[in-house]
């Protein structure tokens, strides 16, 4: 067993040499919760740090799909919004929400949330296929 009782099996490595489980704690760093996570010399954080649905990246394209992990999201930029106005947006539904519970940092929720989001993708599938054949 490795970190955080990951396997052995499972501690593959990326191109760049990272451990797997390096990068996964780093895409789970938001500075004063869980601690900023250091590989190969740099610093890593949680892309949500930055934005939550990373719109503002969105330029020249048709269709855009966005999942966006809370609705009431603070001081979006105005491309953003722009964005989030044409795209199908998949927000958490009510079970998904009540998994999160009140701190959707809090570990104890990971696995109902996880469970809830996997049936909620599920029964969103059909919504992306449609609005992508489109």
């Amino acid at each position: 067993m490795l970190e955080g009782g990951v396997p052995e099996a499972d501690h593959a490595r990326t191109e760049d040499g990272i451990p797997l489980t390096t990068a996964l704690r780093a895409s789970s760093a938001v500075p004063g919760v869980w601690p900023v996570v250091e590989a190969a010399g740099e610093q890593y954080v949680d892309a949500g740090v930055a934005s939550a649905t990373h719109c503002d990246l969105v330029d020249d394209v048709r269709r855009v799909v966005v999942l966006r992990p809370t609705p009431n999201l603070q001081g979006p930029i105005a491309r953003e919004e722009a964005v989030l106005e044409r795209a199908l947006v998949i927000e958490p539904d009510e079970e998904s929400r009540r998994a999160f519970g009140d701190n959707s940092m809090d570990p104890a929720t990971r696995e109902d949330a996880a469970v809830a989001g996997h049936r909620q993708g599920q029964a969103q599938a059909h919504r992306v296929k449609a609005y992508w054949s489109a």
